[in-house]
């Protein structure tokens, strides 16, 4: 009964969403497993992978087969990481990052998986990635300083600008821009 209660709790009641897969079938989940597809645990326990994601996942192959591939290198090099499509119950996609433990389950080759979210963490390094690219490509020199005023970022246009290499600003107060032939 002890044991039940340690493994209810590290297993069920945990906030990271576990997952267990035997044959290819998930059979057993997590409450927050239940949580990352707003479902129960109907929805997930006695499916595989692809009865709960789109026909294809983000590297362009089908889910039935890529399954398969996924699972057979969890089990010859003893895990797995990777980027998966799920799907929720009611039926909106999230990018999952998958991570897929070999382990034995009730005497029986098993996967050990835990999976979260990533879909806001990848739209917020797409977002960062075009800011970061309108900052390189633009006609303005821009020039970033740490909280002690010392140059920590100066795009492309700034070291045209000025004359100096990136490396030359780096870790300089933009003082050293001051040439004395321009009002401040």
């Amino acid at each position: 009964k002890r044991n039940e209660e340690k493994y209810k709790a590290l297993f069920y009641d945990s906030p990271e969403a576990f997952l267990i897969v035997i044959d290819g079938v998930f059979v057993e989940c997590n409450a927050a497993s239940e949580r990352l597809i707003c479902g129960n645990r109907s929805d997930i326990v006695g499916k595989t992978p692809p009865e709960i994601s789109p026909e294809y996942q983000p590297n362009g192959k089908p889910s039935a087969s890529y399954v398969n591939e996924v699972i057979e290198q969890a089990f010859s090099s003893g895990r797995n990481s990777f980027e998966w499509i799920h799907k929720r119950v009611d039926g909106s996609e999230f990018l999952a990052y998958i991570n897929l433990s070999h382990i034995v389950y009730e005497g029986r080759k098993a996967l050990f998986v835990t999976w979260s979210d990533i879909t806001g963490i990848r739209k917020t390094e797409e977002l960062n990635r075009k800011l970061s690219q309108a900052v390189e490509q633009s006609p303005v020199s821009v020039v970033i300083t740490d909280i002690d005023g010392n140059i920590v970022y100066a795009n492309p246009n700034a070291c045209r600008t000025t004359g100096y290499e990136l490396s030359e600003l780096i870790g300089k107060n933009p003082r050293v821009l001051q040439s004395g032939e321009t009002p401040s």
